[in-house]
Order: structure tokens, then C-alpha cells, then sequence
């Protein structure tokens, strides 16, 4: 003690080997971390699931549901479709092909105004 009635102390410290490398461990990972997510990009707020993982295992749920059947049932449904949609455009085209312009102008005015009343 000195004569004033201070007391001085010293304090040394090392820090442990261990504890720095779990330092640079940690700070490692977290730049991977942060670089797969860079990679990955990150979920936006609207999305409807929690994270990425969930969002793999629904959707391979909704995959594993379409059997080759079913891919099948609904190939014969848009090819049927597909088909009735080529026939009203060749109608279409049929019909404007044959179209008087005088008619459809007459047509449009008196549409226009039955719609004013």
C-alpha cells in the first residue's frame, strides 16, 4: 500500500489457445453461413414458409403426389383443351374473314347507345 492509503493492483491475463480458436471457428462459420445464404438468397417475408428447408419438404411432398397417372389424366386434358381452343380461334378467324365492317360499326353504335339510357 502506499502512503496515501491507495492500493495498486495488477491484473495479467493470457488468453487460453482454446478459446481463440473457438473464436476463429465460430467467425468461419458464419461466413460460410453467410455466403451460402448470398447463394441461396433469402426467403422474402411473404413467403409462405418459415425457411428453406420446409419450403424443400413441402414442395417435395406436393412432387411425390403426381404419379405418372395423373400426369397422364391431366397430359389428355390440356392436349383436349388445347384442341377446343384451335378450333374457336380457327372459328374466329373464319368469322373475321367474312366480316362486313359496315355491320360491326352499325352494331357498335347501337350497343353505345342502349348503354346511355
Amino acid at each position: 500500500p502506499g502512503s496515501d492509503g491507495q492500493v495498486t493492483y495488477e491484473i495479467h491475463y493470457t488468453p487460453s489457445v482454446a478459446s481463440i480458436s473457438d473464436g476463429a471457428k465460430l467467425a468461419s462459420m458464419e461466413s460460410s453461413i453467410a455466403e451460402i445464404e448470398k447463394q441461396l438468397g433469402v426467403l422474402h417475408p411473404s413467403n409462405p414458409f418459415p425457411d428453406l428447408q420446409t419450403a424443400i419438404t413441402q414442395l417435395q411432398k406436393r412432387i411425390s403426389l403426381l404419379d405418372a397417372q395423373k400426369l397422364e389424366t391431366i397430359q389428355k386434358s390440356l392436349d383436349k383443351v388445347l384442341s377446343e381452343v384451335q378450333q374457336v380461334l380457327n372459328k374466329k378467324a373464319e368469322l373475321e374473314g367474312t366480316a362486313d365492317k359496315d355491320l360491326d360499326l352499325k352494331v357498335s353504335q347501337l350497343y353505345d347507345f342502349c348503354h346511355r339510357w
